[in-house]
């Protein structure tokens, strides 16, 4: 965290600052004048001073005056566009920038990002040059303050298990290593990191120069990749919407990197936690992502239970089926069965009916019986 002293008559320069970049590291302080400002100064000794004015003699008089104090604190001057020509006497006094109001907000904001990074540089002459958060400073802001300083060294970048590195030569960047990317592809896929830390150490770069491209050319490719995945990530869900592939797919049709990514959500993953553990290219799988939810092979959780309590459904009435199947058809081969038995028992009970009656009318009739007795006694 940088202290900022701010020396304005008017408030409203204070709360420009104060209101717009909080965010920053940076603690700022303000005093309506430089009288009041000087015992804070002295006792505090902050990072930097901004004297604020739009009035170029009263400009003058406060530089004329601070450096007679000789607090040796770095000054920039903050004043109107009227007076580029005074301003001239502003740099020979010994400000370090002199920066004209108004202006846009994120071009104030770029300029402060720069300032501090490379008047820390500047600072500090022992092998850790400065480190920060990339939440504050990304690289492209890094890069065009290597750029100004003409500093050689490595920039060590840290975002969760991600780690990099990029090295300068004179300001410009000549290698860059992540996982096994090509180098201008790791610049790339870093400038995009928008957590985590940095650090830059002094010396020489280790490796001999693998881009050929100049700064700007580099920083072009950046934004290009950072613009696309702005775009990529407003066409998916939201970063904390849990997601889950789709029931239906066949994972075993899928190409295994495919069919390895579409698994890390397979519990349900939220997009934000499959972007801080993946190593590899982000904007490649954002793509994938992009028609995975277009092909619905990834959905919502109100999605996934609709398609799986549909699939349910359809094989408990594809068993339901098969099992009735089985029945019916064990019905009527028992029906058929039973009409064939009928048929022939029929028969055979109407004979043995019709043969027990013949039976039970011939052995009723005793008297013929009796003379067919006494018919035989006389043959004999």
């Amino acid at each position: 965290m940088q202290d900022v002293f701010i020396v304005s008559t008017d408030e409203e320069q204070f709360n420009l600052f104060y209101g717009n970049f909080r965010h920053l590291p940076v603690h700022f302080s303000w005093a309506k004048d430089l009288d009041s400002a000087v015992k804070y100064l002295e006792m505090e000794h902050p990072a930097f001073v901004f004297l604020v004015s739009d009035d170029i003699e009263l400009l003058l008089n406060w530089v004329e005056k601070y450096n007679h104090l000789k607090l040796k604190i770095p000054f920039l001057c903050f004043t109107g566009y009227t007076h580029r020509e005074k301003s001239k006497e502003l740099w020979a006094a010994g400000a370090i920038d002199i920066i004209f109001l108004p202006m846009n907000i994120k071009e104030l904001e770029y300029t402060l990002k720069t300032l501090i990074i490379s008047i820390e540089v500047d600072r500090t002459p022992g092998l850790d040059i400065v480190e920060g958060r990339l939440e504050d400073f990304n690289l492209v802001h890094l890069i065009q303050t290597f750029e100004e300083g003409k500093k050689s060294g490595i920039l060590l970048m840290e975002d969760g298990i991600k780690k990099g590195e990029v090295e300068f030569q004179n300001g410009q960047v000549v290698n860059a290593v992540y996982s096994n990317r090509d180098p201008l592809e790791a610049v790339t896929i870093m400038s995009a990191w928008k957590k985590g830390h940095f650090k830059a150490k002094q010396g020489k770069p280790a490796r001999r120069k693998r881009i050929a491209l100049a700064n700007q050319q580099v920083i072009m490719e950046c934004l290009n990749y950072i613009s696309m995945q702005e775009k990529l990530l407003n066409s998916l869900p939201t970063k904390n919407k849990t997601l889950y592939p789709s029931p239906l797919i066949n994972f075993e049709e899928l190409s295994p990197r495919d069919r390895n990514q579409l698994l890390s959500f397979k519990d349900g993953n939220t997009l934000e936690g499959v972007m801080e553990m993946f190593t590899g290219n982000l904007n490649q799988l954002l793509r994938k992502m992009d028609k995975w939810t277009e092909k619905k092979w990834l959905v919502e959780k109100s999605e996934y239970d609709s398609i799986l309590k549909k699939m349910n459904a359809e094989e408990n009435k594809s068993s339901l089926k098969k099992m009735f199947d089985k029945m019916f058809e064990k019905t009527k081969s028992s029906d058929n069965s039973g009409n064939f038995e009928a048929k022939y028992s029929y028969i055979e009970k109407t004979d043995v009916v019709q043969t027990v009656t013949k039976k039970q009318s011939h052995f009723k009739n005793f008297k013929r019986v009796g003379e067919f007795l006494n018919l035989m006694e006389k043959t004999e």
